[in-house]
């Protein structure tokens, strides 16, 4: 880790991640027979896994200059204990990052969840989406986001996967009881809205929809 070295316990390293356990400390492997393993990943991230393993618990305090921004920094760490195979860290760290959402830092975030966790990996790919998602129209206006999307293609592709599974855009026919006349629109089943003739709201408008 950039030359330097960082005590540790190997039963305490072995009973959170199974990598340690079974790769780095076994008799077979060099690093089983002198003690001593080799990380290359950012000395900030170990030092956050580390602390995490024995505390429970990291802070961003010592990453955040060198990462950009807190989600950036999570996720960062979400990838190396995915890497190590440390779940109670992933878990950890996937709440993290989600509780330090912000629309200005979401673009690096995004590029880093999409670059560094495998596609079979869900979880803080998940979180990104249903958040790009519910941001959308927010998100849409921002130069940023269209640039993430132009350049980040697996987001793009699993943004349209995600759009299409949990959200209905296909147009549909209403017509209003009140109005008595038919309009065409694409809507949210969550989000309240007023008919075009009459004016009055709605939050359920599924069962006036018309056939034929």
């Amino acid at each position: 880790m950039s030359g330097r070295k960082i005590h540790a316990h190997k039963v305490i390293l072995s009973t959170k991640s199974t990598f340690f356990f079974s790769s780095a400390f076994t008799g077979m492997w060099k690093e089983g027979r002198n003690g001593e393993i080799c990380l290359e990943d950012g000395p900030e991230i170990i030092e956050a896994m580390l602390r995490f393993i024995y505390d429970s618990d990291y802070t961003i305090e010592d990453g955040v200059d060198t990462y950009a921004t807190p989600m950036v920094f999570h996720a960062k760490v979400y990838s190396i204990a995915d890497k190590y195979d440390v779940p109670t860290l992933r878990a950890h760290a996937r709440d993290k990052f989600e509780q330090a959402i912000n629309t200005p830092d979401f673009q690096p975030a995004i590029a880093e969840v999409f670059s560094g966790t495998p596609g079979t990996n869900r979880s803080l790919r998940d979180v990104a989406l249903r958040t790009s998602c519910s941001k959308l129209k927010e998100l849409k206006e921002l130069d940023y986001f269209t640039a993430t999307i132009g350049e980040t293609s697996a987001f793009a592709f699993e943004l349209i996967q995600w759009l299409a599974t949990n959200y209905d855009l296909s147009v549909k026919t209403y017509k209003c009881p009140l109005y008595y006349k038919v309009w065409k629109a694409v809507l949210n089943a969550d989000v309240e809205y007023r008919c075009l003739g009459c004016g009055k709201a709605k939050g359920k408008w599924t069962p006036m929809r018309a056939t034929g």
